[in-house]
């Protein structure tokens, strides 16, 4: 029984030496200290492992002499992102001799120019055509703000404040949707009518840059002043007569169905 657990045991030598049994110990691979974003193409990588010889470099990097190739281990290698903002990868591999490790990865941001605001758009959510910045209270208003560079990974924030009614949000997070689109809902119930809400929105980045943008706001409360509406247009007139209709709300143009159809109506105030 001895004799066969020594056959084993050489055998197993044979097939894998002592040298090559855990050999590379890969430990981690860091860019820029562990930054999540860089305003600068060029990055510092700090790679961490035991036992490795040689290191191959891939990814998000510009071709060079420690680049797409196997080169000597170095804990440290300086790189160049590829051109253009957004999200890089870069990848390390190890081996030592014949044996080569998994590969490790890291990510990280590269962002050149930081926030910059396109459009902010206010409107009522529930129609989207009222955008004139004028609403009544009760009534829900969406701020959509624009990045102009497409970046979703940005802070957005929103502050409403009125001076003369005390009103203050404070700064508040926007919701961050695809292709650099940033949103906040305003409800207004039990707002006080003023034309001095003022509204800053803001985009932040991890490096402290940001951009900011201001319009106002008017929360107007008077009732809307009645209107008549005239029945004009073809079709079977209702009672007999033409009808004189009272306004809730003026409107320039709306439908009427009487008798299963449709007639034009033109609110006159």
């Amino acid at each position: 029984m001895r004799g066969k657990l020594v056959v084993m045991f050489l055998c197993l030598i044979s097939v894998f030496p002592m040298s090559a049994l855990g050999a590379i110990k890969p430990g981690g691979l860091i860019i820029d200290g562990g930054a999540g974003m860089t305003s600068s193409r060029s990055v510092v990588l700090t790679i961490s492992a035991e036992g490795a010889e040689e290191m191959f470099i891939s990814g998000d990097v510009d071709e060079s002499d420690i680049t797409f190739k196997w080169v000597e281990f170095s804990p440290i290698a300086r790189v160049t992102l590829t051109r253009g903002d957004g999200l890089k990868l870069v990848s390390v591999k190890l081996r030592s001799g014949e044996i080569e490790a998994p590969p490790m990865t890291g990510t990280i941001i590269l962002d050149a120019l930081g926030p910059i605001i396109g459009t902010v758009e206010v409107y009522d959510s529930a129609d989207p055509t009222d955008n004139d910045g004028i609403y009544h209270a009760g009534e829900i208003v969406r701020f959509e703000l624009e990045e102009m560079g497409d970046k979703p990974y940005l802070t957005g924030k929103i502050r409403i404040r009125s001076p003369s009614t005390g009103y203050d949000t404070g700064w508040q997070r926007m919701t961050s949707l695809e292709n650099g689109i940033y949103v906040h809902i305003w409800p207004t119930y039990g707002l006080e009518e003023a034309d001095d809400y003022d509204v800053s929105v803001r985009l932040e980045d991890e490096l402290g840059r940001a951009d900011e943008k201001s319009l106002r706001i008017t929360i107007d409360n008077t009732p809307p002043v009645p209107g008549e509406i005239e029945l004009i247009g073809v079709g079977p007139k209702i009672g007999g007569c033409c009808q004189i209709l009272r306004c809730a709300r003026p409107v320039s143009y709306t439908h009427l169905r009487a008798h299963e159809t449709s007639l034009p109506l033109v609110c006159r105030l």
